[in-house]
């Protein structure tokens, strides 16, 4: 029965002394500090107001600061960290900034969607307590957004840059520009402006292509989902991304890194020094040539028509080789 006692209360006995500081003496026992995340629970706003953020705009809305709550005789050591976060929507929470101590992060708050979780996560390693070792352990927070931020969009139609082309918001996704939706044309340089948007999907049809000397048929369509209050751009990448399955890696199947910005990234500034502007570029002219050619064989829809080369983007491994 002693035996039985000593094991029982053994555990107890290992716990006080492991969180005691020496015992006696006045000393302070060991404290486990804790480690949190501080920054909004929901962003609840519209149009360009900025009230339901925390950060100065909509490309720092949310704004997380890690604390911690450490006893001052036991300042906490952060060895290695790092962020990362989850999301429902593919679409939301790609991006964000760390502070160079890596214990605050920025995010935007997207405009391609709206009603929608961003969870964020700090990881962590410190000792714990001394002479313990290291213990790796995270916090988390989780961000509703509710807010629709953009309600104008600019940026460019590109191939090459595209001419006269109808730009227009296509609130109800049937790529017909109809009377209620706003519209513009883009100019030489390939740029548009629009205003009082619905929604967040662009099209543009038809046009010139003046770096190509390329007049697109009328019904011929490149569409963007714009992501936030910055310059878009709209080109045949963009349009196979949307049209393309949400599990397809569309980078990878261009040859383009991870970090490549399709909707962003002007593939014709500069290409002749940059190799992945190039291969996007050639990319790009590969699908234009396609979808027309395919169009004029079919007599279909140009948005079947890239329906069609989705599909054969995602079986395919060799769908950029001409045929």
């Amino acid at each position: 029965m002693t035996n039985n006692f000593y094991k029982k209360i053994l555990p107890f006995l290992l716990l006080f002394f492991i969180t005691s500081c020496g015992g006696g003496g006045g000393e302070k026992s060991y404290v486990i500090p804790l480690v949190g995340i501080s920054g909004p629970k929901a962003i609840q706003a519209g149009g360009f107001s900025t009230s339901g953020c925390n950060g100065p705009s909509w490309n720092e809305c949310i704004v997380l600061d890690v604390f911690t709550s450490e006893d001052p005789d036991n300042l906490l050591l952060f060895l290695n960290t790092s962020w990362d976060n989850w999301f429902r929507d593919p679409a939301a929470c790609k991006d964000f900034v760390i502070s160079t101590d890596g214990l605050t992060l920025t995010s935007p708050a997207y405009c391609s969607d709206t009603g929608y979780d961003c969870d964020f996560y700090f990881n962590y390693q410190r000792r714990e307590p001394p002479g313990m070792g290291i213990i790796s352990d995270s916090a988390t927070h989780s961000v509703r957004i509710n807010a629709d931020p953009c309600t104008s969009s600019s940026g460019y139609i590109i191939d090459g840059y595209v001419l006269g082309a109808l730009v227009f918001n296509d609130i109800n996704e049937n790529f017909i520009h109809d009377d209620n939706e706003p519209y513009t044309y883009s100019d030489v340089t390939g740029y548009y402006f629009l205003e009082n948007l619905k929604s967040n999907l662009i099209v543009s049809k038809g046009g010139y292509d003046v770096t190509r000397g390329i007049k697109f048929p009328d019904d011929f369509i490149l569409v963007s989902e714009i992501n936030r209050e910055d310059l878009s751009i709209i080109s045949p990448l963009t349009t196979i991304e949307y049209f393309s399955e949400s599990d397809v890696d569309v980078l990878k199947k261009f040859g383009l890194p991870k970090n490549y910005n399709l909707k962003s990234t002007d593939h014709l500034d500069g290409n002749e020094f940059d190799k992945d502007k190039a291969n996007a570029y050639d990319k790009s002219m590969f699908l234009v040539d396609y979808i027309i050619q395919k169009s004029i064989i079919s007599g279909e829809n140009a948005n079947e028509v890239w329906i069609l080369a989705a599909e054969k983007l995602s079986s395919e491994n060799d769908f950029f080789i001409n045929k």
